[in-house]
Formats: C-alpha cells, sequence, structure tokens
C-alpha cells in the first residue's frame, strides 16, 4: 500500500517539538510518518562549521546555526533519528525503522508491496 498523505519530519528535538510529534503520532496511522533529516556538510565531519550562502554556519546545541542565531539545519544523520524516534517519541525500535525506511519507500513507490 502507497500512503496518499504522508508527513515528514526531522526527529532532534528541536525542529519540532517532541510533544507535538507524539500528538501527531496518536492522530494519524504510523506508515503515514516518515523520518527524515536535512543534515548538512558538519554530520560526520571533524570541521563543525561551514559557509552557506555566505553565511558561517555553526553548531549550537545540537543544531546549526547562522550567525544570528537562527536555526539552519541539522546536524543529526538518519541513525541518530531513528534513535531520536525511539527514546524522545516513545517508538518501539523496529517501527522508527520503518519510518525511516520502508514507508518512504513505499510512499515514493519503491517500496515491496507497492
Amino acid at each position: 500500500m502507497t500512503p496518499t498523505a504522508g508527513a515528514a519530519s526531522i526527529v532532534d528535538g528541536r525542529h519540532v517539538d517532541p510533544a507535538v510529534l507524539r500528538i501527531a503520532l496518536r492522530c494519524k496511522r504510523h506508515d503515514r510518518f516518515m523520518l527524515v533529516t536535512d543534515a548538512m556538510p558538519s554530520v560526520g565531519a571533524d570541521e563543525k562549521s561551514f559557509t552557506l550562502q555566505g553565511r558561517t554556519i555553526s553548531i549550537a546545541d545540537g543544531v546549526l546555526v547562522d550567525e544570528d542565531g537562527t536555526l539552519a539545519g541539522s546536524d543529526t544523520d538518519m541513525a541518530t533519528s531513528v534513535r531520536n524516534a525511539v527514546e524522545l517519541l516513545g517508538l518501539p525500535l523496529v517501527e522508527a525503522a520503518r519510518m525511516a525506511s520502508r514507508y518512504p519507500a513505499e510512499f515514493l513507490g519503491s517500496g515491496r508491496n507497492s
């Protein structure tokens, strides 16, 4: 089955408050949720700042911000997003892994059930 109306979220505890995500999970079938990341060049790199469109982006309190402190992206990879879904949202590991892999694949029409 291919989801027709999905919801994608960056589960880093900052982009969307975990309480809001828990409410959303109660309101919609889990197979409609997909974990995503807007991981920036700092993920997995030793250098934790970079230039993006002429602005210096750096890590502050676990997220990426510009010189003014405006949220500029995530320093979170998908494995950490899955872990966060388990720890912050109380999801079983298997369900969090599906949200990172199976449900997005089905949404795109490339899942095993499509």
